[in-house]
């Protein structure tokens, strides 16, 4: 009985894993792998999980999480990266999803160091209805 699911199982993932067909935007190191770290602006901790190809999904300590893609070029790396507040909460700003770039430089499965640059997204939230 175990065989069949093994097999289901494995079609699966191997579906999943041809899923795409877009070009990879990895051109230098990998910035896949498991990051932890400190968000040097809220001084909150932060967890990301990153694939192979840059899919990236960080989830900071007050639940904020940050979704994207890496593309790399050399040991360079540059994300366009959606903010989203805790559900039911907004960020200090008053906004409750953000979108913005990451900027930087990586040490294959060692460090990253970057910058960020966000813009609230207040403007959409207060639109009057239209009449």
């Amino acid at each position: 009985m175990r065989r069949p699911l093994l097999s289901l199982l494995m079609i699966a993932v191997g579906a999943l894993d041809a899923c795409g067909g877009h070009s990879n935007p990895i051109q230098g190191v990998s910035p896949g792998g498991i990051w932890r770290g400190m968000d040097s602006a809220s001084g909150l901790s932060i967890i990301g999980l990153v694939d192979e190809t840059g899919n990236a999904d960080f989830i900071r300590a007050d639940k904020a999480q940050y979704v994207g893609q890496f593309s790399t070029s050399g040991s360079s790396i540059y994300m366009t990266v959606e903010g989203y507040a805790e559900v039911g909460k907004t960020f200090a700003d008053g906004s409750n999803h953000s979108s913005g770039t990451i900027s930087g430089t990586l040490q294959e499965r060692q460090s990253i160091s970057a910058s960020i640059q966000f813009k609230p997204m207040l403007e959409h939230q207060r639109r009057e209805p239209c009449t």
